[in-house]
């Protein structure tokens, strides 16, 4: 199937999983981070710092996907999930490595419609 990419296209499409491989990593390892560190506060107050979790976790994976990315709905529920590392920028960011590999036509063009036009 990639076959029949040209190579700018095969470009544009590799960093692009580069972009979803770092916004994945920084989003999960943020999310992972935290988590170690409530932790031992987790004992204390009963739980709490779980609920601080999730919403630093939401609101870091908003920021981090900016315009690049739309979050859907059901990965921000997914991502409420109180699991380190699972977030709802990286269940995205998972579902899109995916959808480049099975459908790299329909990815290059929601990129080439996102894309600026460039002025002369």
């Amino acid at each position: 199937m990639t076959s029949e990419l040209t190579p700018a296209d095969q470009a544009s499409l590799e960093a692009y999983r580069r972009q979803l491989r770092w916004m994945m990593m920084i989003s999960s390892g943020v999310d992972a981070l935290l988590f170690v560190v409530e932790l031992p506060a987790n004992m204390a107050f009963l739980g709490g710092p779980f609920v601080l979790d999730e919403i630093i976790e939401v609101v870091i994976s908003s920021l981090l996907a900016g315009k690049r990315l739309k979050i859907n709905r059901w990965y921000k529920l997914g991502g409420l999930i109180p699991v380190p590392g699972v977030t709802a920028l990286s269940l995205q960011c998972w579902t899109e490595l995916r959808r480049c590999r099975r459908h790299p036509d329909r990815v290059l063009a929601s990129l080439r419609e996102a894309a600026p036009e460039p002025t002369a």
